[in-house]
């Protein structure tokens, strides 16, 4: 990795930007896109199906934004394909799904240390964003290495517990179901989140959605689960059963509200068929869940018919009907309330 303090020889004079900018990127941008294709030997077509696959702008065929990285990671995923072990659409969407992911990481974690200088060092937002792109050498290498690890934590997890659940299902027992998977999903809404963001400012907001997700966060993976995504005001979570989702929502609704910065949730959760694809859940239950949340009160816990019977054999939960709603898109629902026994 080159010297970010100074350009490489026989280079133009460049920005300290420009510097640190290529100091992560491992080189300097001197290759064009017809010096990836007479080195690679990989067609333009589907170079330029990866490019858009891992965000990166186009560029003009003449215009040199690629670096020796590039041209080496190229052929990292490109060499499953030619020897048969994935096909074209597999390489995209593997190459998409680790754009998405890190780009968010990627500002994620800079805004983590923007905020950490200007709170520290007492900075304006301008001059800490300053002071982190200065310093971002003394970071890189560790936020490297800390991914690398938590992936493979993750990767690891992920194995063990599809193996679980493979030995709890029989062969054949998801045929002819529209959805394949048996999944608990739930939804934890901010309550009055519109309101209350444009009264506090950036400093207060990002306090308050910190809060609400590292809080979130700690609470689903207690009870075993997996945050699905979260959006600002609201955090979709499953696990792998009724039992332990019912566990995260209540313990959402009970924790969530009761301290100075973060208002109150609604929450709601659902066990049914679903669809996994790529780190997301889809389905009717997956609606449902999200209607039901849209219904409920502060700190309140909903969920259905089907859901309140899976249930009813454990001692820890009391469900009892409420009145049916519609809901859009879905039609009349029949809700739950759950509660601690």
């Amino acid at each position: 990795m080159t010297d970010a303090s100074a350009p490489p020889d026989n280079s133009e004079p460049i920005s300290t930007v420009e510097a640190r900018a290529r100091y992560v990127a491992g080189a300097a941008p001197t290759l064009a896109m017809r010096d990836l294709l007479a080195r690679t030997g990989i067609d333009y077509l589907h170079i330029r199906r990866m490019c858009m696959a891992l965000a990166i702008p186009i560029p003009e065929w003449d215009d040199p934004v690629f670096t020796e990285v590039d041209l080496e990671a190229l052929g990292w995923v490109t060499n499953l394909v030619d020897n048969g072990v994935i096909d074209g659409s597999t390489e995209a969407a593997l190459l998409r799904g680790i754009s998405n992911a890190t780009e968010r990481l990627v500002w994620w974690e800079f805004q983590a240390l923007v905020d950490d200088a200007a709170h520290r060092l007492g900075l304006d937002d301008f001059s800490a964003r300053i002071v982190i792109i200065d310093r971002i050498t003394d970071f890189a290498s560790i936020l490297e290495r800390q991914m690398v690890y938590a992936w493979r934590r993750h990767l690891a997890t992920a194995i063990r517990w599809l193996g679980k659940r493979l030995d709890e299902i029989e062969p054949g027992d998801s045929r002819g179901r529209p959805m394949p998977l048996m999944r608990a999903v739930g939804f934890a809404d901010l309550v009055g989140y519109t309101e209350l963001s444009r009264e506090l400012n950036s400093a207060g907001l990002a306090a308050l959605i910190q809060d609400f997700e590292a809080t979130a966060q700690d609470i689903v993976t207690r009870h075993g689960g997996r945050v699905v995504k979260a959006i600002g005001d609201a955090v979709m979570f499953s696990t792998a059963d009724a039992a332990s989702a019912a566990a995260v929502a209540l313990d959402l609704a009970e924790r969530i509200g009761r301290g100075a910065v973060t208002p109150p949730v609604r929450v709601a959760m659902v066990w049914g068929g679903v669809l996994e694809r790529f780190g997301d859940v889809y389905g009717p239950t997956v609606n449902l869940a999200s209607r039901l949340a849209e219904a409920a009160e502060a700190s309140q816990v909903l969920t259905d018919e089907a859901t309140a019977r899976a249930l009813a054999g454990d001692r820890r939960f009391l469900v009892v009907p409420l009145s049916p709603f519609k809901a859009a898109g879905i039609g009349e629902v029949a809700p739950f309330r759950l509660t601690k026994a």
